[in-house]
C-alpha cells in the first residue's frame, strides 16, 4: 500500500473541496429541483384525474351498452316466443288441413260413387235417356250457331 503523506492528504482534501463547491448541488439547487419535481407530480396527478374521469365515462358508456344488449336480448326472447307460438299455430293449421283434405277425399269418392250410381240408374231408365239425348242435341246445335255468329238462344 502507498504511504499516506501530508501532501497527499492535502491534495485529496482540495479535490474534495473543489468537487463539493463545483459539482455538488446546493440547498438552493435542491429546493429548485424539489419544486420542479412537485410541479411534475402535480401534472401527473392532474393527468391521472383526467384519465380517471375518462374511465368513468367509458364505464358509464359500457353500462349503457350492457343495458341495451339486455333490452335486445329480451326482445330476441320475445321474438323467439312469438315464432314458437306461430310454429304451434302452423302445426295446428297443418293438422286441420290434413283433416280437411281427408274429408274432401272422402266427399269426392262419395260423390264419384253417387255419380256412377246415378249414371247406372239413367242407363236403366229409357225414358230419361230420351229426354237427356234430346237436351244434348239441342245444346250442341245452339253451340254451333253461337260459333257461327247466330243469335244466342237462352234456355227457358
Amino acid at each position: 500500500m502507498a504511504e499516506i503523506t501530508l501532501e497527499k492528504t492535502h491534495a485529496l482534501l482540495e479535490k474534495l473541496a473543489e468537487h463539493v463547491m463545483n459539482e455538488m448541488a446546493t440547498k438552493r439547487d435542491l429546493y429548485e429541483l424539489s419544486q420542479d419535481m412537485n410541479q411534475r407530480f402535480e401534472q401527473v396527478d392532474k393527468r391521472f384525474e383526467q384519465v380517471d374521469k375518462r374511465f368513468e365515462q367509458v364505464d358509464k358508456r359500457f353500462e349503457q351498452v350492457e343495458k341495451r344488449f339486455e333490452q335486445v336480448d329480451k326482445r330476441f326472447k320475445q321474438i323467439d316466443e312469438h315464432f314458437e307460438h306461430v310454429d304451434r299455430q302452423l302445426a295446428d293449421i297443418r293438422g286441420e288441413l290434413g283433416l280437411i283434405r281427408a274429408e274432401q277425399r272422402v266427399f269426392t269418392q262419395s260423390f264419384d260413387l253417387h255419380h256412377k250410381r246415378l249414371e247406372r240408374l239413367e242407363e236403366s231408365s229409357s225414358d230419361y235417356n230420351r229426354i237427356r239425348d234430346a237436351e244434348d242435341k239441342e245444346d250442341k246445335s245452339r253451340k254451333t250457331k253461337e260459333k257461327k255468329g247466330g243469335k244466342k238462344k237462352w234456355p227457358k
